[in-house]
């Protein structure tokens, strides 16, 4: 299980190491209460104490994780809050108290404990990758990587034994590896502190034969717990011995499984220490006899750059020369830019990160004759641990660029690499040690950089763009960043923290084009995720926001492309509207944002073929962007194709579970297809309360529940009536009803409700479209008249 975010009351509040007696005295407090009931889950937005919950992101045997925001330290956290069904020993004190004080860089660094509401919370550092589990699930891994994930989980081992803590409950799911290549150990002292799966701890499909027969524990324990983490990287078996599995387990490493599964503890290694010997010494029987160049590795580049940065201020590696570009990639060159790492002590970096490697990507994509993968597909690799040649071909690129980032007080470390995808050649490697007022020059550095290594031609008014169009004030783009960041959780509460982030941003540059460009949408998405009213204030600050970002961004795609958003959805100008995509295209041929925004527009003008055409288009350049294919989704709808519908669907939630857009069109589309009871099961998850009724009542309607149904109206009328009018037509259009759909569809046009837009091909609207008020309801929006096609 990932590590992410919890709320609690308590704890140290410092993020510096536990303060002495914080476990101890958690402990205590635990003993004394009687077992707590399961916590109900943490919604977006909570907060207990100093954190705020940003999202789940896993649940374990022990409880629910979260990922949230520190707001003493503006880091991001994790935090488990835990549930305890049985009671805990309260003389394990004084070892649970040295496992919260463990620092190894292998072992995952607990910063706080506390109690909420009854259960129990650690806070733990937040981590980016997978868990060794999630790993797994794919099969078997090579010997030298299984080799090596077992040696830095030994070297946790090695630490934590020395201290007197024995983890008890070692796993796959408690194993994580991290983005930056290394390997840290979860829940260490856990199953002594918050209560035990087994006779005495552990999990039992990795427990010690002495753990399951109830007999004392020691470090032994984890040794055979690490002997069959061993096993299953290896083999894929979880269960059996090691004879059963010998064919696939390379030489140097059999004497050691067995003796790591050895039945009895005295046959196993007799320490830690042992035993990573051993796993060192299998690791470099495996080494090749000859160093052959290979893809590097972010931890190894990094290394490189922290020593040479000692002495010159922007150094470069030695490096063989560049290979010629027929090497690289097909024509035309291409290229995918990963998420950097982040490698910052307090690893709280993460948005900086990943905006750096956006703004690269963003940059790269004025370059004429390069094609850059979409965002959405590159980022989708981040804590996938994936090969360059496995990115290449997914990705359908010759070449990676991907770096680290290490940001302490007010310096900055940056280091990038060039990798051919096809052979993991590294083409071009470099680190920028800088200020952060010197951030947006090194930007460019690297996409020109980038650029020069693809041996790509530059034509004038195609290159890497200009650092001024990204503002100038280093603590303006930090604010910019998290705005992104925050908008790419994409919560009501993800759009309200970006749209904060985004106004300090201004309010520290006011010609800061792209912040205004990104507010402008947040504030859309924030009021549409609530309410879906038409010109309230926030609509009209959007609005006003796009038309300050093509003010100050006239050469900037995204500018234009945020304005258009807001005259389609907000000011219903759709010739100006037109005019911002075409301009966008032409700046930028490949902008997927702009792509999905003209076919909302041709959809909207009725020209649906067009916008099937457009979409379609964006999903090729940017396979993995949701948003694509759920607006190919509700187009595919529109013209009577739900089965096509639900394919787009598939992929959309494929690649993003929770996406409320995606739920809201399957639901839909379930109801096209004459399955109600799907439908149902659909809308009364969403997250989005106006949608979870408007469609619970279509669905009871079509399953003939007719008290279920006039609930559900009541209630969204009772809560939504002045503000979601538009979903009150769609009720009674869909039964048929004209004269009732028709009032309701004449309050959407008096409060300039954003979704009436979708007037020419909403297909719950089929039924009325014959009536002449429908008409008349086009004229006064301005909409062509001729039918949808």
């Amino acid at each position: 299980m990932g590590l992410a975010n919890e709320n609690g009351t308590g704890g140290s509040g410092s993020g510096a190491p536990l303060r002495p007696g914080a476990i101890t005295a958690l402990l205590a407090e635990i003993v004394r209460s009687p077992p707590a009931k399961l916590p109900p889950p943490l919604m977006p937005g909570a907060r207990v104490g100093r954190y705020e919950v940003i999202r789940a992101i896993g649940r374990g045997g022990f409880g629910e994780v979260y990922e949230a925001h520190d707001g003493a330290l503006n880091r991001l956290v994790a935090l488990k809050v835990f549930h305890r069904t049985q009671g805990t020993d309260p003389d394990v004190g004084c070892e649970g108290e040295a496992a919260a004080r463990l620092a190894h860089p292998n072992i995952a660094a607990v910063h706080d404990a506390g109690i909420h509401d009854g259960s129990a919370y650690l806070v733990y550092e937040r981590l980016h990758g997978e868990t060794l589990a999630s790993r797994l699930g794919r099969g078997p891994m090579a010997a030298r990587e299984s080799l090596g994930v077992a040696t830095q989980v030994c070297r946790a081992l090695v630490h934590a034994h020395a201290a007197g803590v024995v983890h008890r409950d070692l796993k796959p799911a408690n194993v994580f590896l991290d983005v930056e290549g290394d390997v840290k150990v979860l829940d260490f002292g856990v199953a002594l502190l918050f209560g035990r799966d087994g006779p005495t701890g552990g999990t039992p499909a990795y427990m010690a034969p002495e753990q399951c027969r109830g007999q004392p524990e020691d470090a032994r324990t984890d040794l055979y717990a690490l002997g069959l983490l061993l096993r299953e990287m290896l083999t894929g078996d979880r269960g059996g011995g090691v004879d059963g599995a010998s064919a696939r387990v390379p030489p140097p490493a059999r004497h050691l499984l067995a003796s790591l599964l050895a039945e009895e503890p005295p046959a196993r290694p007799k320490s830690a220490r042992a035993a990573l010997a051993e796993l060192e010494a299998a690791g470099r029987a495996l080494a090749p006899r000859h160093a052959r160049r290979q893809r590097t590795t972010i931890a190894s580049t990094v290394a490189i750059g922290l020593s040479a940065a000692l002495a010159l201020t922007v150094l470069r590696h030695e490096r063989p020369p560049p290979r010629p570009i027929s090497d690289v990639a097909p024509s035309p060159p291409s290229i995918a830019v990963l998420p950097f790492a982040d490698l910052s002590p307090g690893k709280d970096q993460g948005y900086f990160a990943e905006g750096l490697s956006e703004e690269i990507l963003n940059a790269l994509t004025h370059v004429e004759g390069l094609r850059v993968a979409g965002r959405a597909s590159a980022f989708s690799f981040k804590g996938r641990n994936a090969t360059t040649a496995e990115i290449g071909r997914e990705l359908h690129v010759g070449a990676v660029l991907e770096g680290s980032v290490r940001k302490e007080a007010e310096r900055v470390r940056i280091t990038a690499q060039i990798v051919n995808a096809s052979d993991g050649y590294r083409l071009w490697s470099e680190s920028f040690d800088r200020g952060l007022t010197g951030i947006f020059e090194v930007q460019d550095e690297i996409a020109r950089a980038v650029v020069d290594a693809l041996s790509v031609k530059l034509l004038p008014g195609h290159g890497p763009r200009a650092a001024q169009a990204r503002g100038t004030n280093p603590e303006a783009y930090r604010h910019y960043l998290l705005g992104r960041h925050f908008f790419n959780v994409g919560t009501t509460d993800g759009f309200r923290r970006a749209a904060d982030e985004l106004e300090k941003a201004i309010a520290l540059d006011e010609r800061y084009a792209p912040a205004h460009a990104w507010l402008s949408t947040a504030l859309l998405n924030s009021t549409l995720s609530q309410t879906a009213a038409g010109t309230t204030e926030p609509m009209q600050r959007a609005l006003a926001a796009g038309e300050r970002a093509v003010a100050l961004g006239p050469d900037l795609a995204e500018c234009y492309s945020a304005r258009g958003w807001m005259r389609t959805s907000i000011s219903w100008d759709w010739a100006g509207a037109r005019s911002d995509f075409e301009h966008a295209l032409a700046l930028n041929p490949r902008d997927t944002s702009a792509l999905v925004r003209r076919g909302a527009l041709f959809a909207v003008l009725g020209q649906l073929g067009d916008a099937i055409a457009i979409t379609r288009r964006a999903t090729e350049v940017d396979p993995l962007y949701a948003f694509g294919w759920v607006f190919l989704a509700t187009y595919y709808n529109g013209s009577g194709r739900p089965d096509l519908a639900r394919e787009a669907l598939t992929r959309a939630l494929e690649i993003a579970p929770d996406h409320s857009y995606a739920m809201r069109e399957l639901g839909y589309t379930h109801v096209l297809a004459a399955e109600p009871g799907a439908a149902l099961a659909v809308f009364q998850r969403h997250p989005w309360a106006s949608v979870r009724l408007a469609g619970t009542a279509i669905a009871q309607h079509e399953l003939g529940n007719v008290a279920e149904e006039r609930k559900a109206i009541g209630e969204l009328r009772a809560q939504f009536g002045n503000g979601e009018a538009y979903q009150l037509a769609l009720i009674h259009a869909w039964r048929g009803e004209r004269d009732a759909a028709f009032y309701w569809l004449e309050r959407s046009f008096a409060e300039h409700n954003v979704r009436l837009r979708y007037v020419k091909f909403d297909p719950l609207l089929s039924k009325i479209r014959e009536d002449p008020r429908y008409a008349s309801l086009l004229e006064k929006m301005n909409l062509p008249r001729e039918q949808v096609k």
